[in-house]
């Protein structure tokens, strides 16, 4: 059964009912089982091989045996060799992950084995944007799985409609006025910080004295500590030119710290119950932390800062996600009505053109 020479050929393999296929691939002949007993079916099995290997999608019988678990630790490896600052996130995502399906070859992973999952985990009361990271995640390794040759194709995934989004922000006179009760260790120029830059959490505590320029009054966000990857620059105006003067004091007490924001000389971990005793203090109820990420945002916008700028400040990549921080109150509701109202007011009420009259 022999072919064209260089297009393969069909023969018997001895003890098997099955025909094989011989072809050549990167100077190696590969063999392997057409799982058809018809030579039409064992030559359509052929063909459908070098057509891959031309198209250059061909990734080889390993391809069948690589498992979840091990294209989500790849997935791990990369994330790890980028020094991405998600890292840690993501290694729980794979935890997660490879406890309900690592052992599962990915060629089994089709879109009815995920809807199950979500099902399951939905069951267990997980919420549909958890789902929705999980499984994006996922997909994201079993992408970089099929560039690397490794599975064939990324199946098609599930997406939940998430309606979960936090909608807090806080007026700045409550602001004010919880700041007052922080502590003044750091802890409060760390939280001023984060209400008027927007800033996140995580990124403010990577900010050090080498990122700041005092002649041209900039702080600088290095990529590598940034979530986006993408670098950013503060310029320091108003209140945080005081508040960066707070700063330098603070680090004549603890010169070796190299953080512009600390306490005592150590980094700013947890003041969670610093800023639930403030809230307390303040009558504030169910202000997170982050939600000073939307004030600061909201504050820009209402301020005129184009939404353009006010991505660069924030870090923001996409209008889609800048459009949820961005919260309208009620006190915003109630002046767009009473501007609306307002120019209603001083439209003619005499109507100015003639009503159609009925023909007799």
């Amino acid at each position: 059964m022999k072919g064209a020479k260089g297009f393969g050929y069909i023969y018997q393999r001895p003890g098997s009912p099955f025909l094989w296929a011989s072809y050549p691939y990167r100077g190696r002949q590969i063999r392997e089982s057409t799982k058809a007993t018809t030579r039409q079916g064992a030559l359509a099995f052929l063909k459908a091989r070098l057509l891959e290997i031309d198209s250059g999608t061909y990734v080889g019988r390993q391809a069948e045996g690589t498992t979840v678990r091990e294209v989500l630790e790849d997935l791990r490896r990369d994330y790890e060799i980028h020094k991405r600052a998600s890292f840690r996130t993501i290694t729980g995502h794979i935890a997660a992950l490879n406890a309900e399906i690592g052992d599962e070859r990915c060629v089994n992973v089709t879109l009815p084995l995920l809807n199950r999952l979500v099902q399951e985990w939905q069951a267990a009361k997980r919420a549909d944007a958890t789902i929705n990271r999980l499984l994006g995640t996922l997909r994201h390794a079993m992408r970089l799985a099929c560039d690397a040759k490794k599975v064939k194709s990324v199946p098609k995934f599930p997406h939940l409609t998430e309606n979960n989004a936090r909608q807090g922000f806080c007026e700045w006179a409550t602001l004010q006025a919880t700041l007052a009760h922080l502590p003044d260790d750091g802890c409060r120029d760390f939280v001023e910080w984060a209400a008027r830059t927007a800033m996140r959490c995580g990124e403010i505590r990577k900010l050090t004295w080498q990122g700041y320029d005092r002649e041209t009054g900039v702080v600088r966000l290095p990529g590598k500590d940034a979530k986006t990857g993408k670098p950013r620059r503060i310029v320091l105006a108003g209140p945080l030119i005081a508040l960066m003067a707070r700063r330098i004091e603070a680090r004549k007490t603890h010169p070796e710290c190299a953080l512009i924001f600390h306490r005592h000389g150590k980094p700013v971990r947890d003041f969670r119950k610093a800023w639930a005793n403030a809230c307390t203090a303040a009558g504030v109820t169910g202000l997170r932390f982050h939600d000073l990420r939307r004030t600061a945002l909201r504050n820009m916008v209402r301020a005129g800062v184009t939404q353009t700028v006010a991505m660069a400040i924030s870090g923001h990549r996409t209008d889609t996600v800048f459009r949820r921080y961005d919260i309208t109150s009620d006190d915003d509701l109630r002046n767009a009505m009473e501007k609306t109202t307002a120019y209603l007011d001083t439209l003619p009420t005499t109507p100015t053109v003639a009503p159609l009259r009925r023909s007799a």
